[in-house]
């Protein structure tokens, strides 16, 4: 199997990671990408295709009576939205680039641990986004009536997005002692 990875060029033949890890390294590679393009299609799709579903979606989101719009605040809201599509397609390449620092076996390596930082820094970047725009998009749509919208979800999206900046830093103090270590040796 590792002959295959390596074939497509989606593993290197000097690896110290076992078949199993390579192949989880690369089916997370592939999940991030699958997230990200059925986020961006179903949305635009579902959500944003249609303009009636679309202010039936927002008006029970929020409670709020969600009046027709203009074809400008359609537009407006969606490119609102595209901000947040963008930040997490960002976050797929650095994910993409931070599991190929690890097939390669480059685990605590500098690299691999400022790519870790980064995507933990644009993890914040993506729920921020989506917090924040959830609530200009309301305000677009509604002409500018406000109604605070903090999903059950949003914790758990807090949660995670706090333990990838602790797990990020924990990752550059290891680097660090690994870094120490070699000078010792």
């Amino acid at each position: 199997m590792k002959r295959v990875l390596v074939a497509l060029g989606l593993a290197t033949d000097t690896s110290p990671l076992s078949k199993t890890l390579i192949l989880a390294c690369q089916l997370v590679r592939l999940l991030m990408v699958a997230w990200v393009v059925m986020i961006v299609v179903i949305s635009t799709l579902i959500y944003w295709y249609d303009k009636e579903q679309l202010l039936r979606n927002y008006a029970a989101f929020s409670g709020l009576t969600v009046e027709p719009i203009s074809t400008l605040q359609r537009a407006t809201a969606y490119l609102v939205r595209v901000i947040a599509y963008v930040l997490k397609a960002m976050l797929v390449i650095k994910v993409w680039r931070l599991f190929g620092h690890y097939i390669a076996g480059n685990i605590f390596d500098r690299k691999a641990v400022s790519t870790f930082r980064q995507a933990a820094g644009l993890a914040v970047a993506v729920y921020v986004s989506e917090l924040v725009g959830r609530h200009i998009v309301l305000a677009i749509l509604t002409s500018g009536h406000f109604a605070f919208m903090f999903w059950r979800s949003d914790v758990r999206y807090i949660v995670m997005v706090l333990f990838l900046l602790v797990q990020a830093q924990v990752f550059s103090e290891g680097a660090a002692i690994a870094d120490e270590n070699r000078q010792i040796v």
